[in-house]
């Protein structure tokens, strides 16, 4: 098995090519848009998503983040290359993280750490 922060990685850089086409089509939001910061905003959020899993177990949850989540960023003018805003994905990657390799108490289960 590979580290749970390798495993995050990964499927970022996936969902952020799965993505990709979004970045050519005229009148996406995405279209012209900044991939690199695209890809590190991505992975903020694969590990926020992780976190909300590891610790509730549910998947419930973690779609209804990724959708509220989605709601603000389509309604709310937010210039993904500002400081302000990366920011933002900064401070929930590095809590994300933390939350992910270090649950320091959160876990639902006695195993949780076990399997981080």
């Amino acid at each position: 098995r590979m580290h749970i922060t390798i495993c995050v990685i990964l499927v970022s850089l996936i969902w952020a090519a799965w993505h990709l086409p979004y970045f050519f089509l005229p009148g996406s939001m995405h279209t012209g848009g900044n991939f690199p910061i695209y890809i590190v905003t991505t992975t903020a959020t694969a590990f926020t998503l992780t976190a909300i899993h590891k610790m509730t177990g549910s998947i419930l949850l973690c779609t209804l983040f990724h959708g509220w989540q989605n709601a603000i960023v389509m309604n709310v003018s937010a210039e993904m290359s500002h400081p302000g805003f990366l920011a933002m994905f900064g401070i929930q990657t590095i809590v994300s993280i933390l939350l992910c390799i270090r649950p320091v108490g959160l876990a639902r289960t006695k195993d949780f750490a076990a399997t981080t």
